[in-house]
């Protein structure tokens, strides 16, 4: 395993939608993966209007790009950190 891509179940802010989290960290941390690790996310207010059907992207979860990836990347450090090694 060499790149892991990250992305919510709504397609949002990491944390906030369906997906198992801690299992998900965990189950990185069991074979010692130390690769990077990337995220995701689409908003239609920010996706080119042509693009908005062909790509689904229904909603407006978010307006900010640095918002949405500041809080992704603290998302994924407090998951990582919290995880006993």
């Amino acid at each position: 395993l060499g790149y892991v891509h990250l992305g919510e179940s709504h397609r949002g802010q990491l944390g906030t939608g369906t997906v198992a989290w801690r299992e998900f960290f965990q189950a990185l941390k069991e074979v010692d993966y130390r690769g990077p690790l990337t995220f995701e996310s689409f908003s239609n207010t920010v996706v080119a209007p042509y693009c908005v059907d062909a790509l689904c992207v229904w909603r407006n979860l978010w307006e900010d790009s640095d918002e949405l990836a500041s809080g992704a990347r603290q998302f994924i450090s407090n998951e990582w950190d919290s995880l006993a090694c």
